[in-house]
């Protein structure tokens, strides 16, 4: 326990006055790599998101233009029109 107790507050960055060059570099390498990692992870949510969010955009999208349709009487629907191709 005392081990990981010890880790972890190098992590934090305490307790970094009995360590050497080397072994500062190696804790430098450790928290470079996990940070790419999480940025990496970051990215990768934030990139699936907001393909969800257009998927559910479209989706609502088509929705209003049926609605739209069926109050104005209107009978010709495109579903699958882009909101930017009336313009």
């Amino acid at each position: 326990m005392q081990i990981l107790q010890d880790h972890h507050r190098k992590l934090m960055g305490e307790r970094l006055s009995n360590l050497g060059v080397n072994d500062l570099c190696l804790l430098e390498n450790q928290l470079e790599k996990s940070l790419r990692c999480i940025r990496e992870k970051k990215g990768y949510i934030f990139h699936q998101e907001n393909f969800q969010l257009s998927e559910e955009t479209k989706l609502i999208h088509e929705q209003n233009l049926e609605l739209k349709n069926k109050t104005t009487g209107a009978t010709c629907y495109h579903p699958r029109q882009s909101i930017y191709e009336k313009y």
